[in-house]
């Protein structure tokens, strides 16, 4: 790949394409889309072996997919894979990225996961729904991908005739229910102690994002604030984000545990006949997935800007 680079106006990406090699000199990037294509091209060369022809087939699918996405998201996508590989100081002079802050490992592995997951949306009006373009079907021994099939799942997770789902599920849907409960409690304790600061209709107008539910497990009741909405979830960690919140390892575990688990519900979802009727649930669990993304990108991502994901 770099040689073939060498003979193109890409050249300069060949320098660090050949990791170890003479080539070391740090590359100069004019503007920030220079910058997020370089980081692009590294973190799938880097993602694991692969014929050029495979790499450069799955590249030209994720820079249009990257493209896509709201610029909040392009932002903290490549400051966090600049942080991942080390090279932060790339980003040095390009005034989108001035002051990106450390993060530690397990942020760094939250926002890496985020963008795997993440689907481009689109909204045709009057449609008031948004919907997801699902990945790209890519040539075998595809690198830097999120799987979005559960091909590899036993013949035990097969459906059964019922509409319940494998046992197996019904754990992870415990688990991520449980992380969402938990997230939402962290958030909005944070902001209800803040609260004797707020303007009236500042504090009011976030009440009105969420109720207080009940959840009783093995016979445990616990109270905890539920979101009206996906974008209340958003309102939420915007207010959260503009008051000061900090993500912490234990909270970014959280977020870890809800994104996995709603994938894997997703991916189940999508498996089964196409004229199965639960198919049409699946259009919801793809937008909490999808809105639990953005609120990461808003509670983590370098230099998020109030609505900037809208």
């Amino acid at each position: 790949m770099a040689a073939d680079d060498a003979t193109t106006a890409g050249w300069w990406r060949s320098k660090e394409q050949l990791d170890g090699g003479p080539f070391n000199q740090l590359p100069a990037f004019g503007t920030a889309d220079e910058a997020d294509m370089f980081l692009l091209e590294l973190d799938l060369a880097r993602a694991g072996p692969s014929s050029k022809q495979t790499l450069d087939f799955t590249l030209e699918h994720e820079k249009t997919r990257f493209q896509k996405l709201p610029e909040g998201m392009r932002i903290a996508f490549s400051a966090n894979r600049a942080q991942h590989h080390g090279f932060t100081r790339f980003l040095n002079g390009l005034p989108e990225y001035t002051n990106v802050k450390p993060q530690t490992a397990q942020i760094i592995k939250l926002l890496r996961l985020a963008n795997q997951e993440v689907r481009v949306r689109s909204r045709i009006p009057p449609s008031t729904k948004y919907t997801y373009q699902t990945p790209v079907a890519t040539m075998p021994g595809k690198i830097g991908m999120p799987n979005t099939s559960d091909s590899d799942e036993s013949d035990s997770d097969e459906p059964e005739e019922d509409n319940g789902l494998p046992p197996r599920l019904e754990k992870v849907v415990r688990d991520y229910s449980k992380a969402g409960r938990d997230i939402s409690t962290r958030l909005v304790d944070f902001l209800e102690e803040l609260m004797p600061s707020m303007l009236a209709d500042d504090s009011d107008q976030i009440y009105r994002l969420y109720s207080t539910e009940e959840h009783i497990e093995d016979g445990v009741s616990t109270k905890y604030p539920k979101m009206k909405t996906n974008s209340a979830f958003e309102e939420v960690a915007i207010s959260a984000t503009e008051w000061g919140w900090t993500m912490n390892d234990e909270v970014a575990g959280w977020f870890i545990t809800a994104i996995t688990g709603r994938r894997e519900l997703r991916n189940w979802y999508d498996s089964l006949p196409s004229d199965d009727s639960r198919l049409e649930e699946n259009e919801k669990h793809e937008a909490w997935l999808q809105t639990m993304i953005e609120v990461v990108v808003i509670l983590v991502g370098h230099q998020f800007r109030s609505r900037i994901l809208n």
